[in-house]
């Protein structure tokens, strides 16, 4: 038989931080001179502290098997498991239903639906509130748990496996939500798939999504996409896997595309030739081309798709604000659109100044800087996803106010000040398997420099140092060369650069 360990028993107390749903508010508990002690905004102490001294003798009864009323018979493997018939009643429908049939009112009861191990962690859990889950039980707890009606049990065994969505995969999930018909767990991966909608639609399971779950993907304005033209190559994609049985879908799913956005070109080529879409791709152009008749043109959305504050992929400027009076903190900051305003996204630690950004997939490199007036070599990497910061190896030298840009999944760094205030000529360049290695150095060493890249060049603009820094030179990666070119018509330190339709521009400074 059973029995619960004696050692350091589970406090029913430390789970009482789960929103009570019904009332809509939060019991906060302390721990007062070794008893328990509940704090709430409603009822006296004295009627809470009579619930709390309950609770705790009903863990004391099911710890010492004291006054047990009902045994459990379990054969997968063999096991009996004592309870008090009150106690799960409270905890769950399932049991309630259970003990109220006449047939049930015997002292055994067999239960063949759950495996032993499984049963005796929720029985556990009914008295605790509290359960040990792991990768390896995940998934027959969540599924007992559904049996068993515990719903706080099923919202933690689906955080937990979209949490870990790397170790059990995706697709698993997908076959999961099949077998339980778990509502919670079809919305959490509903949320997985429109944050990482890119990803997911380059996998192969993608192309066996029914129509019905990727019209509720492709219509979410939150959907996580760099752009509109990459909900267009998923549909696309999708519609080609199975033309005929499709074809009747499609009209309908690219409706839900924010079709304005695309250019009369896009939209001629692209999404024109596609069967029963010619009525929309008119439709789209029409609205692009012809502003007064736009309240008799009836589309979906004609706005683009603005996403939540936190989802960053969705199309927004985004800026970093350092060297503040909080010198040991940055500020992300995000512009939205609909309200013309910039808002704060979040607050980081950083504890350098005068360092590099770049921002790279869903991570923002902090590259050198320098404390307490010595320029440093460290490279750490922040992940907008998960919020949490990664060390990375040291440049090879140390620098702030250097230049930086991403080409070919590389990074470069390129000058900037070194220590004792020389300006540096060093060009390092990162890669994720190798590290930093060192290539050819600039022509003229400079700080507060920017760079950009076009047609696979590097290209170094302005910045100061010794001579004329209208200078402007570029880096050729298969040669390991730099060159000079056109000099700028005037000089420009720490100028905003793009590149835009193959051209670049120099602003301010």
């Amino acid at each position: 038989m059973w029995k619960p360990s004696t050692d350091n028993p589970p406090n029913p107390f430390l789970l009482s931080s789960v929103k009570d749903r019904k009332e809509g508010r939060d019991k906060k508990v302390k721990i007062l001179n070794g008893g328990p002690q509940i704090l709430s905004a409603r009822g006296s102490n004295k009627t809470l502290l009579h619930v709390s001294r309950l609770i705790i003798n009903v863990w004391q009864c099911y710890d010492a098997q004291h006054l047990i009323d009902v045994t459990f018979k379990l054969s997968n493997p063999t096991l009996l498991v004592p309870a008090h018939r009150l106690i799960l009643t409270a905890a769950s429908p399932y049991f309630r239903n259970l003990f109220l049939n006449e047939e049930n009112n015997k002292p055994v009861i067999e239960i063949d639906d759950i495996d032993s191990d499984t049963f005796e962690r929720l029985v556990a859990y009914c008295y605790t509130g509290t359960s040990l889950i792991t990768e390896d039980n995940a998934e027959r707890i969540l599924k007992g748990a559904m049996i068993m009606q515990l719903e706080d049990m099923v919202e933690l065994c689906v955080d937990f496996l979209l949490e870990n969505v790397s170790i059990f995969t995706i697709k698993r999930l997908y076959e999961l939500e099949h077998e339980t018909e778990c509502l919670r767990l079809a919305k959490k991966i509903q949320e997985y798939e429109i944050n990482n909608f890119y990803k997911i639609s380059r996998d192969d399971f993608f192309l066996k999504f029914s129509a019905k779950r990727l019209k509720a993907l492709v219509q979410s304005d939150n959907l996580n996409v760099n752009s509109e033209e990459d909900v267009l190559d998923a549909v696309e994609r999708w519609f080609s896997h199975n033309v005929p049985e499709r074809r009747e879908s499609l009209p309908e799913l690219m409706s839900c595309l924010r079709l304005t956005n695309f250019d009369v070109r896009l939209l001629l080529t692209r999404v024109k030739p596609l069967p029963g879409c010619e009525t929309l791709a008119y439709k789209a152009m029409s609205w692009i081309c012809e502003p007064l008749s736009r309240t008799m043109i009836h589309l979906k959305y004609i706005e683009p798709r603005e996403g939540l504050s936190g989802n960053w992929r969705t199309k927004a400027l985004m800026a970093i604000r350092t060297d503040c009076e909080d010198s040991n903190h940055g500020y992300i900051y995000r512009f939205n659109k609909r309200k013309d305003t910039w808002l704060q996204w979040d607050k980081i630690t950083i504890n350098a100044l005068n360092f590099e950004t770049i921002l790279v997939e869903d991570d923002l490199y902090f590259i050198g800087g320098k404390i307490d007036h010595e320029a440093i070599k460290n490279v750490n990497r922040w992940n907008l996803n998960t919020k949490t910061w990664k060390r990375l190896p040291d440049m090879h030298k140390a620098r702030y106010w250097s230049s930086v840009t991403e080409l070919d999944e590389k990074i470069y760094v390129m000058g900037g000040m070194a220590n004792l205030d020389q300006v540096s000529q060093s060009v390092e360049v990162y890669r994720r398997r190798y590290g930093w290695e060192e290539v050819c150095g600039l022509i003229t060493p400079r700080y507060g420099a920017r760079a950009v890249t076009l047609n696979g060049k590097i290209y170094l603009i302005g910045g100061r140092g010794e001579g004329d820094f209208k200078a402007v030179e570029s880096y050729d990666p298969n040669t390991d060369k730099w060159t000079a070119c056109a000099p700028l018509l005037r000089e420009h330190y720490f100028p905003g650069v793009t590149v835009h339709n193959r051209h670049i521009y120099v602003v301010g400074g």
